[in-house]
């Protein structure tokens, strides 16, 4: 999951949806033209209405289907605004609208996250892009990385 501040609306990927997820379908689809990282359209098939669990905070959120969205889902604004103060990303935590936090997994205080072997090409605390991408000055994106934990990660440039 993603917490996507340059996102007015909440995304999900076809394969992350539920079981069953065909009753929560919201009709007719009104949704926004959505474009990835790099400038591209992202197809929106459909629109749910999906339970979001973040903290103790349990709610309803409408979210658009994209069948081919590089990561899970998508967290944006809709939801952000509603539920969460900050995103500190030195601290490593999200902080809550309801005084909780959550930590954002990182390898430097979260090292037991891996769940499977680290790529042993990738040397400690390096990331790999998996495709080219041009990241604008003063902008945050989300690009996808091959890295030894997975999960969330606060990721800062070393140039």
């Amino acid at each position: 999951m993603v917490l996507d501040t340059g996102s007015t609306v909440n995304v999900i990927r076809s394969d992350a949806l539920p079981r069953k997820w065909e009753r929560a379908r919201v009709s007719p689809v009104d949704g926004p033209k959505l474009t990835d990282a790099n400038g591209k359209p992202i197809s929106i098939a459909c629109a749910v209405r999906l339970t979001v669990q973040l903290g103790a905070k349990t709610s309803q959120e409408k979210f658009y289907v994209a069948p081919n969205l590089v990561v899970p889902v998508f967290l944006g604004t809709s939801y952000l605004n509603s539920h969460v103060n900050a995103i500190k990303c030195r601290q490593g935590l999200v902080e809550l609208q309801d005084g909780g936090t959550i930590a954002i997994p990182n390898r430097r205080n979260s090292p037991h996250l891996s769940t499977t072997l680290p790529d042993r090409s990738l040397a400690p605390n390096k990331v790999k892009l998996t495709s080219g991408v041009v990241v604008p000055p003063r902008t945050q994106l989300c690009v996808s990385v091959i890295m030894e934990v997975s999960g969330l990660c606060c990721l800062e440039s070393s140039v």
